[in-house]
């Protein structure tokens, strides 16, 4: 509509004035068979791979389930941020949808698999040549901002490889130049954060906390050699045993190296407290072995089921045991190893043995002559 006489510089009069309240609603979280949908929309994935996906990105921790809903996690934000940075064209709506076609294509045998493989690593730009261009310059303060996350409330959360940090952005860095910060869960939601009043509990919390007290080491049992610690932690207070190369890579800032046995937690009993517990109070806890039991290796374990003790074995890190019973006569609390290791092997040369054993051939059956008169 066109106003008349209306030039730059008119004064313009009020004559009425009205208050009016928006507010807009994010759109809601995917529930998984919401985002089997937007898969399917988007054109990722296939009917026979859409409950693995939904299902991976869970075990990976990217996302986590409140409810039925999935929401990221702080590891999701950070592994989502990097690759969208870094490998902008692999991680492509489209990009992936594309792929899904060229496999159908090789089902279809349009082409061949090498054809395919070979434009991914070697084509332009190639999956390859990127790798070694971020091996050769990684920028750890670039990696740093992609892994924290801003409230947009003076507060943000970080991951980092020591676990997810709330951290305080207007507080003063400490001695060693860090911002202030409090262990967070893992799988949280970051839009709890969302309300400084939350994050104050949070660090309000953290600092009324006991600290983390050493009872000393335990001197026999299962877990000879462990160090016991009195922790206050985010469902109560616990006890929890460490193996010695654990509190090595501790003491020297490192993570455990792969194999180490994971620590063993116990709740504090209700009659002791976090403060004047000693190790004498709580060695009888650590006593009694747990199981399944795992061997150093994490390729062998026993345990006690439904059926009587049994025993296991991992072909590797990724792969789901394979089970056996154990014999009679071994317990698998006190039963070594090498002892497990032995009785397997000693199964599979009786399988081998019995499949390679000839059967017994049946008699050919007697066929009875009529007499003819």
């Amino acid at each position: 509509m066109a106003l008349k006489d209306l030039k730059p510089g008119s004064p313009a009069v009020l004559k009425k004035l009205e208050n009016e309240e928006y507010k807009t609603t994010p759109p809601g979280r995917f529930s998984e068979t919401k985002m089997v949908a937007e898969l399917e929309k988007l054109g990722i994935g296939r009917p026979s791979t859409f409950a693995s996906i939904v299902s991976l990105i869970q075990d990976r921790g990217y996302v986590a389930k409140k409810g039925t809903q999935l929401y990221p996690t702080p590891l999701g934000f950070t592994v989502a941020r990097v690759l969208a940075a870094k490998f902008p064209n692999f991680t492509a709506y489209e990009y992936t949808a594309q792929m899904e076609e060229e496999l159908d294509e090789i089902a279809d045998g349009k082409q061949t698999r090498i054809q395919f493989l070979d434009t991914f690593w070697n084509g332009e730009a190639g999956f390859e040549k990127l790798l070694e261009t971020l091996q050769k310059d990684i920028d750890f303060k670039e990696l740093e901002k992609y892994s924290t996350i801003d409230l947009y409330n003076g507060f943000s959360v970080r991951y980092s490889r020591f676990g997810t940090f709330l951290q305080d952005e207007k507080a003063p860095l400490d001695e060693k130049g860090y911002k202030s910060s409090v262990r967070i869960d893992d799988d949280a939601d970051v839009w709890d954060f969302k309300d400084p009043d939350v994050c104050r509990d949070a660090f309000t919390k953290a600092k009324n906390r006991v600290d983390a007290k050493e009872l000393g080491i335990l001197e026999g049992g299962e877990y000879k050699g462990w160090t016991v610690w009195a922790r206050d932690g985010k469902f109560g207070s616990f006890l929890q045993a460490l193996h010695p190369d654990h509190v090595k890579a501790n003491a020297e800032g490192k993570k455990p190296k792969v194999g180490t046995p994971a620590p063993v937690n116990h709740p504090l009993p209700e009659n002791l407290d976090l403060e004047t517990v000693s190790l004498k109070d709580v060695v009888g806890l650590f006593a009694e072995v747990k199981l399944p039991r795992w061997s150093p290796d994490k390729k062998w374990l026993v345990g006690l089921g439904k059926r009587g003790p049994y025993m296991g074995r991992k072909a590797s890190a990724k792969a789901r045991p394979v089970f056996r019973s154990l014999p009679d006569g071994h317990d698998p609390k006190t039963i070594d190893f090498t002892l497990v290791e032995e009785l397997w092997k000693a199964e599979d040369t009786r399988k081998t043995s019995a499949e390679k054993k000839p059967t017994a051939r049946k008699a050919p059956a007697k066929t009875r002559k009529r007499r003819t008169e």
